[in-house]
């Protein structure tokens, strides 16, 4: 059967709050989120491509005297996020090329698996980020890793491009930020990773059928994406499915 461009974005939000990948994920972006801002001081921040808006509201418990905006340009995201979180009141339906904000309005971008989706102008959005970034505010994206890794499951999940580290870093810096942190994640799984992705890629495996895992399997991938996340709040990774940057407005 043919996957239709973004057909699995949806059913993401049935497992996010459990599924090991995007929990251990989420943990991962706010260890180094941590890393990178001043604690002392409130923060105004802005995910773009909210999705759900589990991430903001797991980032409202870590940082109570955040101000914290949600983005995406799918309704389904902004309404499930709105009626799910409605302590946390700004979610809204933006176009991430256009963001309806005056400059200098945030301290941080955060983009998880959206700045390379399909239909996404790189340069263009990291751009309109900069512009809504205050001075040394920062941006921090996660992106798929290693474009020879393509297959069924990216069509599935939206994701138009992979990147390697040189690439990233020289559309980051071409949009006007100093590159502070590269670092690549989820690098434990790699390698049962690249099997799943080869066997979506030769029609071997269905790509639905990775969302479905028994508790104790996804038990143990959650505790090693767990050790990965204390990890990266001090040393990068060589390598791993996801490649994170952190970019800052000088």
């Amino acid at each position: 059967m043919a996957i239709s461009d973004g057909a699995y974005l949806d059913k993401l939000y049935e497992f996010e709050s459990e599924y090991w990948w995007s929990v251990g994920m989420r943990r991962v972006t706010r260890q180094l989120l941590a890393r990178f801002t001043t604690q002392n001081q409130p923060l105004s921040l802005v995910e773009v491509g909210c999705g759900g808006g589990l991430f903001l509201n797991e980032l409202s418990q870590d940082m109570a005297d955040a101000q914290l905006h949600g983005f995406d340009l799918n309704p389904s995201a902004v309404t499930h996020a709105s009626e799910f979180y409605p302590h946390l009141p700004s979610f809204s339906l933006v176009d991430m090329h256009q963001i309806p904000y005056p400059a200098n309005s945030f301290d941080v971008v955060v983009g998880q698996d959206v700045f390379d989706q399909i239909g996404v102008d790189m340069v263009t959005a990291l751009k309109e980020a900069h512009r809504v970034l205050r001075p040394n505010g920062i941006v921090l994206l996660r992106v798929s890793a290693y474009s020879w890794l393509a297959s069924p499951h990216d069509k599935a999940f939206g994701t138009g491009q992979r990147y390697n580290t040189g690439h990233l870093k020289g559309l980051v810096r071409e949009a006007g930020y100093t590159v502070q942190n590269v670092t690549h994640a989820n690098a434990i799984l790699l390698l049962p990773a690249i099997i799943v992705r080869l066997a979506n890629r030769f029609g071997l495996m269905q790509v639905e059928s990775q969302l479905k895992i028994d508790p104790f399997t996804n038990k143990i991938f959650l505790a090693l994406l767990a050790l990965e996340s204390k990890w990266l709040r001090w040393l990068p990774l060589p390598f791993g499915l996801s490649l994170y940057i952190v970019g800052r407005k000088d």
